[in-house]
């Protein structure tokens, strides 16, 4: 899918120089292009697959710990409505 390579490109680009031991600080926020500034809100099972995907890249960068280590989240328009389906997956911290 273009929005999992735009992903990997984006990820791999940022986090150019950034050690493993700096990664202990990082923390990823994770919105869909056509949902920023819409106050639209991502499928909650549509946005953890994305973590889920971001998760790998990390273990292709550094290694599997520091995948399961830092912190990704959903940084789009959370409402009290969709917070709690969102924070109900397992890889959205």
């Amino acid at each position: 899918k273009i929005k999992n390579e735009v992903c990997a490109m984006q990820l791999s680009k940022d986090l150019v120089g950034v050690t493993k031991e700096q990664m202990k600080d990082v923390v990823i926020a994770y919105e869909p292009v056509w949902a920023i500034g819409t106050g639209l809100v991502c499928g909650a099972e549509d946005a953890n697959e994305v973590h889920k995907f971001l998760r790998t890249i990390l273990a292709s960068i550094y290694d599997d710990e520091v995948a399961q280590e830092t912190r990704i989240q959903y940084g789009g328009s959370v409402t009290p409505d969709s917070v709690d389906e969102l924070m109900s997956q397992p890889e959205i911290d």
